[in-house]
């Protein structure tokens, strides 16, 4: 009995290791909503869940989610070559209501939130521009940086 419960303690502690670090969105008010917008042709691979990552959506380019509030969005995306893929072609998320953000802005990236490095220039250039309804920012996990790939993130953010 007792080596099934080291055993299960064991692979307990190795999912935890391994887990998704998603970037989540927590509505903190009624009336919440949030939707991606971007430019110039670019459309990243962005998936959301409402339910804990058991079912996904790709969202759609400026279509608003409704959050209710003290619910929580899960956000990823394969996008080895960057949410925005240059000065011209950004990827911005909008909001409305209150929402904080937790995890990570690499789970955009990879689909799980792991990596460290970004992946080219302008990648987050602008995420978050203008979201005055964001309470909290995400984290920004990334050790290897490239040029402007944080550039006006937060700008007009309140």
């Amino acid at each position: 009995m007792t080596k099934k419960l080291l055993i299960l303690l064991l692979l307990c502690v190795t999912c935890t290791l391994h887990a998704a670090n998603y970037l989540t969105f927590t509505a903190e008010a009624d009336s919440s909503a949030f939707g991606i917008h971007s430019e110039w042709g670019n459309d990243p691979d962005v998936q959301c869940s409402l339910d804990g990552g058991k079912t996904w959506t790709k969202l759609i380019n400026d279509s608003l989610i409704p959050l209710p509030k003290k619910k929580k969005a899960l956000l990823r995306g394969y996008n080895p070559q960057g949410i925005s893929r240059d000065y011209g072609e950004v990827t911005r998320f909008v909001m409305t209501g209150r929402i904080a953000a937790s995890g990570s802005v690499m789970s955009l990236i990879d689909n799980v939130g792991k990596s460290v490095v970004i992946p080219n220039d302008d990648c987050f250039r602008e995420l978050f521009r203008g979201c005055v309804s964001l309470t909290k920012a995400p984290k920004l996990p990334a050790i290897h940086l490239t040029h402007r790939c944080y550039e006006s993130m937060f700008q007009a953010c309140e």
